[in-house]
């Protein structure tokens, strides 16, 4: 009975290590520069929003578009 115990405990112990080590770290990976480019001028947007009393204005829209084709233009598309 204590060898079955013991070879029960090695054996989730070496489960565990083995899922824990395959498993990737949302610490190591680094973010999408895009999709980051592309919260930063969500944010901008929800901004001008809020200035605007809470109206989506023409004002909003241009800076939008400025910014998602700004976006494109110097992160999305440049190539690693």
């Amino acid at each position: 009975m204590r060898k079955t115990f013991v070879c029960l405990t090695l054996a989730v112990i070496f489960c565990a290590l083995a899922l824990l080590l395959s498993t990737p770290h949302a610490a190591a990976q680094q973010p999408d520069p895009c999709v980051k480019c592309l919260h930063k001028v969500e944010q901008r947007l929800n901004k001008c929003i809020e200035k605007s009393g809470g109206v989506f204005t023409e004002e909003c829209g241009n800076e939008f578009n400025q910014n998602i084709v700004d976006c494109y233009a110097t992160v999305c598309e440049q190539k690693k």
